[in-house]
């Protein structure tokens, strides 16, 4: 199915607005392709409530594009933005998450019309004389082009929906500038980002309930069940998804008041250990006890220091604007702080490729092969190398032992009880894993391994079912929502 054949009943959208990236997934009904759209922060309590929306706008816009359709006025540039498609493919009659590729032949360009700049007056007409031109705001709908409205559902997931009062405002400030592309008839969700995770309960046939386990820069434990119908969770603190309710949540008090388990407590906790053993080799209280090891030079390189002593100057240093070129970043006090936690979250990488050996986290940029034992290129002597891996593993059990006490008050049934395999009515639940940390199969068997230790055997087991790792919730909602409303 071409653009030019496109109506309201034919496409779907999903935004997964984060602390990170911003992606944006367009769904058709045609033949079930899809396109995708990256740019920088979408978290609307860093940024604001209409930067953040402007954000969600340029995402969609930009999967727009990829789909072959044109937007005057975006400010969307195809070589800015990170562009994949891909095609669903059906196994065993069940819709399988198939990886985004980047492929080139789409349709030929369909003119959507451009947001408007400020919510119009119902009262208000156009005039008929004035001048305009194709980069202007335009009001009419693809309606008044016989076409109706675009999209036939709308899912935004921003960090930073945490109260109704915010997810109401930023809802109304995204309907506002989605109007062109949408209608009263488009279903327009709002939630936190958190929440698209429960998608991958709302696909899975005969799995009412799941525990969402999210570990990135920060981290957060939510527990979702099925709702029936359009029953669930309306005005609630983490948004309105209808045939959704949040149960429980654990942990999300941000990097100063917790988030624990994350990518910064790691980090935090390497950078530690590194001045704490730098603080023994300048006393000598320990002999040999603090000899430098490579975990040590990998933290500093990571975080851009040659020495312990640099640490403290360069942690208080006004990073925002290193990271204006990832969207609208934004300014002041929280987006100073929000660079900061990214800059400190750096050394993670450190960590986990000293642990288990070569690059380990997705998308890193150092350069690991010195990590690998036996390996040609490893450059560090047998003992270094054991010292840094024994390090390194102390600081991701501290980690693993944060997430696993997450879990734990997660699973906790209705009536208050711990939910466990011997009670008659247990069914099992469905664990969910995001963020980029779970990005590393190693540091997933960990999970798995301590909450097995943890919750013991037999009656004492806790009833959760399979792991899936979700690693693009904007693609997996993307898909509910095309099961939902477009087949």
């Amino acid at each position: 199915m071409s653009p030019a054949q496109a109506t309201a009943d034919d496409l779907v959208v999903c935004v997964d607005a984060g602390g990170t990236k911003t992606q944006a997934v367009v769904a058709s009904r045609g033949e079930g392709q899809l396109w995708s759209y990256r740019t920088g922060s979408g978290n609307c309590a860093t940024l604001g409530i209409e930067a953040a929306a402007r954000v969600v706008l340029e995402a969609v816009q930009g999967a727009l594009r990829e789909a072959g359709y044109h937007c005057p006025g975006s400010k969307v540039d195809s070589k800015a933005g990170r562009r994949e498609t891909t095609t669903i493919e059906d196994k065993a009659g069940r819709r399988e998450t198939t990886p985004i590729e980047d492929q080139g032949g789409h349709s030929a360009a369909v003119d959507l019309p451009s947001p408007p700049t400020s919510a119009p007056s119902v009262d208000e007409e156009e005039d008929e004389d004035s001048d305009k031109d194709d980069t202007a705001p335009q009001r009419a709908s693809p309606a008044s082009a016989g076409r109706g409205p675009l999209f036939k559902a709308v899912w935004i997931g921003s960090a930073g929906i945490s109260s109704r009062t915010v997810s109401t405002r930023f809802r109304d400030e995204v309907r506002r500038l989605l109007a062109p592309y949408c209608d009263e008839r488009t279903a327009v969700w709002i939630s936190n980002d958190a929440v698209l995770l429960s998608a991958a309960m709302l696909r899975e046939p005969g799995v009412d309930r799941c525990v969402c386990l999210i570990a990135g820069t920060g981290s957060a434990g939510f527990s979702f069940r099925r709702s029936d119908g359009e029953a669930g969770q309306e005005g609630g603190e983490l948004g309105e998804v209808p045939g959704i309710e949040t149960v429980s949540r654990a942990g999300g008090w941000g990097y100063v008041l917790g988030d624990h388990g994350s990518g910064w407590r790691i980090s935090l906790a390497a950078v530690q250990l590194v001045l704490r053993r730098y603080e023994e080799r300048r006393s000598a209280r320990r002999d040999g006890a603090a000899t430098e090891t490579m975990l040590e030079r990998r933290v500093c390189a990571a975080l851009g220091v040659s020495s312990p002593e640099e640490l403290i100057a360069a942690t208080y240093v006004d990073r925002s604007g290193e990271w204006s070129g990832d969207g609208d970043a934004g300014s002041g006090f929280y987006a100073a702080e929000d660079a900061r936690k990214r800059w400190m979250a750096g050394a993670t990488q450190a960590v986990f490729s000293a642990a288990f050996g070569g690059p380990s986290l997705e998308g890193s940029n150092s350069s690991s092969s010195s990590f690998n034992k036996g390996g040609e290129d490893r450059h560090e002597d047998e003992d270094d190398y054991e010292t840094s891996r024994a390090l390194a593993r102390e600081v991701l059990d501290e980690a693993i032992d944060d997430l696993v006490a997450l879990l734990e008050r997660l699973t906790v049934d209705d009536d208050g009880e711990e939910r466990t395999a011997a009670r008659a009515d247990a069914v099992p639940w469905l664990m969910v894993l995001g963020g980029g940390l779970w990005t590393e199969g190693r540091f997933v068997e960990m999970l798995v391994s301590a909450w097995s230790a943890r919750r013991g055997s037999g009656g004492g087991r806790r009833a959760l079912g399979r792991v899936r790792v979700v690693r693009e919730p904007a693609l997996e909602a993307g898909l509910y929502l095309r099961t939902r409303f477009l087949l």
